[in-house]
């Protein structure tokens, strides 16, 4: 049976005071990895398992694997019967985390002998929740966007990029000046709806580095990370990603940010998502300056042709500049 409980720290401390090659996997895998004795007691658990399951790590142990696991998932009791018939199992069941959500996670597990020959095993578990085909992503944001420009599309855009990639908030942003030491909100989808707009300093954020042209990503310690971004406690953030809009010519317009109030490790697949929009996004906003920038053109060539109207119209000074003046 490979759902245990709990042994007291042997597994934990074997693993942390040995010379183990893979200690630093462990430690530094992106998957959960639980390691657990031939009966299946949880003896340690790697920080991505933490992370994934918002347990500490002697929590994971206490609670064991009966509460990490849904039990009405179905598919336990075929998995359960490949590993006594190989010693190994690989296959998909639905996992419990401590905040009561459950997701779809990938599980794989051996069993073997450590270099004393006790016997081991090793769960890693990833969670695979997202993993819905890229296509039908970019196709569900594409739609949603789709016909829009201007404002309108930011709007759209960050709404749909936070329903696609499921995180509370999404927002679009442009520099605010030549420096690139300022950004200033297009739009911004607060959870429940659009928030405010507003514009704010570079600085001890999280998005300083993006509009220095890095893809960046955080997946938990936000607001330790960067403690000067009162911000992100407002928002109660914890894991951040960012993407910077490039024109054609590579300069940094301003950036796409993805935040969520749990710790999250954004995938190659999110990630790719949001350099997608980036670049339409980029492309949008250099249509809307160029716009703008037209229209201004238009009122400024209308004010000339108003003046040289009245020049030739008007034949008293006073009218003149009353002519201007309109």
């Amino acid at each position: 049976m490979i759902l245990g409980t709990i042994e007291p720290n042997r597994g934990d401390a074997e693993l942390r005071g040995s010379n183990d090659p893979f200690r630093f996997l462990f430690e530094n895998s992106n998957d959960a990895v639980l390691l657990s004795g031939a009966e299946g007691i949880i003896e340690a658990a790697n920080p991505a398992a933490c992370r994934l399951f918002g347990w500490p790590e002697e929590a994971v142990r206490q609670i064991g694997l009966t509460s990490l696991v849904d039990p009405t998932d179905g598919r336990l009791p075929v998995l359960l019967k490949e590993q006594e018939q190989t010693g190994r199992f690989k296959g998909e069941l639905n996992f419990k985390r401590k905040d009561g959500s459950v997701f779809l996670g990938e599980v794989c597990s051996v069993f073997y002998k450590d270099n004393v020959g006790i016997g081991k095993a090793t769960f890693i578990i990833r969670d695979i929740s997202e993993r819905q085909p890229i296509e039908e992503t970019l196709r569900h944001i594409t739609e949603g966007t789709a016909g829009s420009t201007g404002d309108e599309f930011f709007h759209s855009l960050v709404k749909h990029v936070s329903q696609a990639l499921q995180v509370r908030y999404c927002f679009v942003a442009e520099c605010a000046d030549e420096t690139d030491k300022r950004v200033r909100m297009l739009a911004f989808w607060a959870g429940q709806g659009f928030g405010e707009n507003i514009e704010f300093p570079l600085a001890g954020t999280p998005c300083e580095r993006v509009i220095q042209g890095n893809i960046c990503s955080h997946p938990e310690r936000l607001q330790v990370l960067f403690p000067a971004d009162p911000g992100l406690i407002t928002l109660r953030a914890q894991s951040y990603t960012g993407v910077p809009l490039m024109n054609s010519a590579g300069s940094i317009l301003g950036h796409l940010v993805a935040i969520d109030t749990q710790p999250r490790i954004f995938s190659e697949q999110a990630l790719s998502i949001l350099q997608v929009f980036a670049t339409r996004a980029a492309v949008e906003l250099e249509r809307k300056r160029a716009d703008d920038a037209l229209k201004k053109s238009e009122e400024h060539l209308h004010t000339l042709l108003g003046i040289n109207n009245a020049v030739v119209t008007k034949l008293t000074r006073d009218e003149l500049f009353c002519a201007i003046a309109e």
